[in-house]
């Protein structure tokens, strides 16, 4: 035997032991182990208070679990959940934290990047969200709706008084044509005065095709069509009564006019019939006295 080839043998023995004898490198039973995955997280730049801060970040391999933000000084920002977007509220250190919701070696590393948030120069701009009013017939009341981006509460009021008014957020239309409201915000000690938004609508007349008149006028309709129904049902109850009774025959009847107040006279007819009173009233100016006879 070549006492080379043995000394050889013998080397590698003693560097790499039985598993460098066979010629591989790794002689496990299993698979490798997998290589955790890791999470690369740009530095984010220096705002001013109110600045929104868009975040970067990525984990190699993708494919596995979900990335994450959160805010570790929440008095000075805020990350709304599953929202890439920093919310700076005031002055100070914004620290966000990148991370997988999960343990190694399936989810990496949590990673984290600190800015500063600087006080801003002047007070914060702020916007007015503020919609289109539907048309309306006059005497329906309209509700408003509006937004300030500061949060802060928008107040309304009438361009047009004599078509309409505004009480907090419901106008009251008082006359046909348009109305026109405009929404304001004065802002605060930390936001800007909002400019002014105005919206228009039309005020349609009662009466108008299409538009429905207000409820208290429909139930005056309704009271006066049930008087009408119940004086033509009386008319025609009338109608159907029976005639007075004819005059009983050979009565008659002689009037002498005299000063004074209407009298009451009887006049008995011969025969069986009941006693008639009738009342005289003597017209004045004329020399005609009307008979009436007053029946129970």
């Amino acid at each position: 035997m070549d006492l080379r080839f043995v000394g050889i043998l013998l080397a590698a023995a003693a560097a790499g032991g039985p598993a460098a004898l066979a010629g591989g490198a790794h002689q496990g039973t299993g698979p490798p182990p997998p290589v955790p995955p890791t999470i690369m997280f740009d530095q984010p730049s220096s705002v001013t208070v109110g600045t929104p801060v868009s975040l970067s970040a990525s984990v190699s391999p993708a494919g596995g679990l979900p990335l994450l933000f959160q805010s570790a000084t929440r008095s000075v920002c805020t990350v709304p959940v599953n929202q890439p977007t920093v919310t700076t509220l005031t002055a100070g250190t914004c620290t966000i934290t990148a991370f997988q919701d999960g343990k190694p070696p399936q989810a990496a590393t949590a990673v984290t990047r600190s800015f500063q948030v600087q006080a801003a120069a002047g007070p914060i701009p702020q916007t007015i969200t503020f919609g289109p009013p539907p048309n309306a017939t006059v005497g329906t009341p309209v509700t408003l709706s509006a937004h300030a981006s500061s949060g802060l509460a928008v107040q309304f009021s009438s361009d047009t008084p004599s078509a309409c008014t505004v009480t907090k957020s419901t106008v009251t239309t008082r006359a046909a044509g348009t109305c026109t409201i405009t929404a304001a915000q004065s802002g605060s000690a930390r936001y800007a005065a909002a400019p002014a938004v105005t919206r228009s609508f039309r005020e349609s007349p009662i009466g108008t095709k299409g538009a429905r008149p207000p409820a208290g006028l429909l139930a005056a309709a309704a009271i006066i069509l049930a008087v009408g129904a119940v004086a033509l049902t009386l008319a025609r109850h009338r109608r159907r009564l029976p005639p007075h009774p004819p005059t009983a025959p050979g009565l008659s009847v002689r009037a002498v006019p005299q000063a004074g107040p209407p009298r009451l006279v009887s006049v008995r007819t011969t025969g069986t019939d009941a006693t008639t009173t009738v009342r005289i009233e003597p017209s004045s100016g004329t020399s005609t006295t009307t008979i009436e006879e007053a029946r129970p």
